[in-house]
């Protein structure tokens, strides 16, 4: 369950940095998660919709952080993969928010 959780936190993530600042450029299995087909042309979205798949991402988190601070609800060792989860997802945030974008990646 915490893998399919994170799977979705991922594209949910990828999918509002894609919105908000434009196709990324780096590894294949990265820019999986944020894609946009460029031989559609330049593709708009507002973005407020980037915003709005932002704050989906910070409630799933926020959930999860909730429920670490509750073990006792949890299985055995399940705060523990919670915090792992919610490093996992900082960390990802921040490695696809740092790809460089694909337009300057073609100018080089």
């Amino acid at each position: 369950m915490s893998a399919l959780v994170m799977l979705c936190y991922m594209f949910i993530s990828a999918q509002a940095i894609t919105f908000w600042s434009g196709p990324r450029a780096g590894p294949k299995w990265a820019t999986f998660f944020g894609y946009m087909n460029p031989s559609e042309g330049p593709i708009k979205f507002p973005r407020r919709n980037a915003g709005v798949l932002a704050l989906v991402a910070v409630a799933i988190e926020g959930a999860l952080a909730y429920g670490a601070f509750y073990p006792e609800l949890l299985p055995r060792g399940g705060s523990f993969v919670l915090a792992l989860q919610i490093g996992l997802a900082a960390v990802w945030t921040v490695f696809f928010f740092r790809l460089p974008t694909r337009s300057a990646s073609r100018e080089i």
